[in-house]
């Protein structure tokens, strides 16, 4: 089995890539040859445009499998026609509600594989110290310090309607005080400025600010709870050092096609707050505080690929406030549940069990008339 990568990264972006892109390197000038299996790992919006450079790779007509996910509980209605346009064989997915949203819409015609994301399961080693230093948060307005006995929760995601920020700001001033030793840190940037170039600008900030700014006002509550929010870009080795300062992840999201940030912070061995809904759900049952809710319509998204014949899932914000109260009330139970999802997690997306995973369906594909 002698895997080839045809789309590559550009290599002035090799630092953002790491020990993968090294991994990958020597393959760069490698002979394509002709492939037996073809995987994209894409949006299917740009399918069509990666199918064609492989037309112009080979002559013959490889297995073609689409590595891909959804957040909601139906596909964009042009993204069926495009999977079957490219003549998709076999579409691989990382949970079970991705596998019946793209077997619904693909009418049962594509076989659908479910493939975990892989992690570094080396990234977070365990924890081995107490807590005895002051932290320093680089937030948008300055630098705080955090105490080494302030209970901290974290949430990492992009600001848009499918995160849902409003509900989880809202859970958390309902659920704590200012005379409470904790404090809600949100890592985060804006919807429209997703280029990296962006993120670290005075405007990106500003924006930033007056959304914030804006959430909490609708919440209309005079005493507020600590929360801080991060800078939108910051070096990878400070958010690692961040990790083992979080006592508790926190997410309200709509719905996830993966979630890699509540995955990570599993991984990490924090406990997790997380609606009962989508991917999370799956690897985070028995394991992670589901909250419920129930499925709405989706609304407020920019992407046209979110209508309003699809539906998503609106956690019960009471529900949220009283388990991030939980989290906070019994650090025990709550330090055991986070060791039981760092198991999950290490045992289920290990490169090595995935890479098995992969090889498998590919070695099948391969050898199919």
């Amino acid at each position: 089995l002698r895997i080839v990568p045809i789309n590559l990264p550009d290599p002035a972006l090799a630092h953002h890539y790491g020990n993968t892109f090294d991994a990958i390197r020597p393959a760069i000038d490698a002979d394509v040859g002709s492939p037996d299996v073809v995987v994209f790992h894409s949006e299917p919006t740009y399918l069509g445009r990666l199918v064609d450079q492989v037309r112009g790779l080979t002559d013959r007509h490889p297995r073609r499998v689409l590595k891909s996910v959804w957040e909601t509980s139906r596909l964009p209605a042009s993204w069926s026609d495009t999977i079957r346009a490219a003549e998709i064989d076999e579409v691989w997915v990382p949970c079970e509600h991705n596998a019946k949203v793209f077997l619904s819409a693909l009418s049962g015609k594509i076989q659908a594989s479910i493939i975990p994301h892989a992690h570094d399961v080396g990234a977070f080693p365990e924890e081995t110290t107490e807590r005895s230093e002051l932290f320093v948060v680089r937030s948008i307005d300055g630098q705080h310090y955090l105490s080494p006995t302030t209970f901290v929760f974290s949430s990492v995601f992009q600001w848009s309607a499918r995160k849902n920020p409003e509900a989880l700001l809202a859970a958390y001033i309902s659920a704590f005080s200012p005379e409470d030793d904790v404090v809600l840190l949100i890592k985060t940037f804006a919807e429209d400025w997703s280029n990296a170039g962006t993120l670290l600008s005075v405007q990106h900030q500003v924006h930033l600010s007056e959304i914030f700014r804006s959430a909490l006002g609708e919440i209309r509550h005079s005493r507020l709870p600590k929360i801080m929010l991060l800078l939108p870009a910051l070096e990878e080795e400070y958010m690692r050092a961040l990790s083992p300062r979080t006592d508790c992840g926190v997410y309200s999201t709509r719905g996830e096609g993966w979630g890699l940030p509540i995955s990570q912070t599993m991984l990490a061995g924090h406990p997790v707050v997380t609606p009962d809904w989508s991917a999370p759900a799956e690897y985070g049952r028995g394991v992670a505080d589901l909250v419920p809710g129930h499925l709405s319509v989706v609304r407020g998204m920019r992407s046209p690929n979110y209508t309003a014949d699809q539906r998503w899932f609106d956690v019960d914000e009471d529900a949220l406030a009283r388990a991030m109260r939980r989290r906070f009330d019994e650090q025990q139970t709550g330090a055991a549940m986070g060791t039981a999802g760092r198991t999950r997690i290490t045992r289920y997306c290990a490169p090595d069990t995935v890479g098995h995973q992969m090889r498998a369906l590919l070695t099948d594909l391969a050898g199919r008339p």
